[in-house]
C-alpha cells in the first residue's frame, strides 16, 4: 500500500471525526482504512466475476460493531472475513460478486458501519451479452 495515500487518508479521516492533530486523535478510538473505494465491473450476462475490498483498522482501539451493507441493484452480492471487532493493525476483505441478468449498466454502494467514521464504496458494472 502507498505509504503517502495512507497517510493522507488517515489525515482526512481525523479531521472528519473533529481531532485537530495526532495527540487528539484518542478521542476517535480507530479508523478504517478502506481500497478500493469503488469497485467496476464488466462482466458477461449470466457469469459472476468477484473483486475483494481491503479493509484496514488504525488507531488505538479496535473497531467494534462491525457490518456493511449493499445497497442498489441486486446483481451485486457481498460476503465478508470481517469479523464484529477488528483489532487495530488488523486486516479484512469484504468480496462483492457481480451477476448480470441482463445486458446493461448496474451500480451500487457498500456501505461499512462500525465505531470508525463511516465508510462507503461506489459499485458500478456492466452486463455484456
Amino acid at each position: 500500500m502507498n505509504t503517502k495515500k495512507v497517510f493522507w487518508m488517515v489525515l482526512m479521516a481525523l479531521f472528519a471525526c473533529g481531532a485537530a492533530s495526532a495527540q487528539v486523535c484518542t478521542r476517535c478510538g480507530s479508523l478504517l482504512i478502506v481500497q478500493p473505494s469503488s469497485l467496476n465491473f464488466n462482466t458477461q450476462v449470466g457469469k459472476s466475476e468477484v473483486l475483494t475490498i481491503s479493509i484496514r483498522a488504525v488507531g488505538n482501539f479496535p473497531v467494534t460493531g462491525f457490518r456493511s451493507i449493499r445497497a442498489g441493484s441486486p446483481a451485486f452480492r457481498q460476503g465478508n472475513s470481517c469479523p464484529s471487532t477488528l483489532a487495530p493493525g488488523r486486516n479484512c476483505s469484504v468480496r462483492i460478486t457481480f451477476t448480470p441478468t441482463e445486458a446493461g449498466t448496474y451500480t451500487g454502494t457498500l456501505t461499512i458501519h462500525s465505531s470508525a467514521p463511516l465508510q462507503t464504496v461506489s459499485l458500478s458494472g456492466v452486463g455484456v451479452e
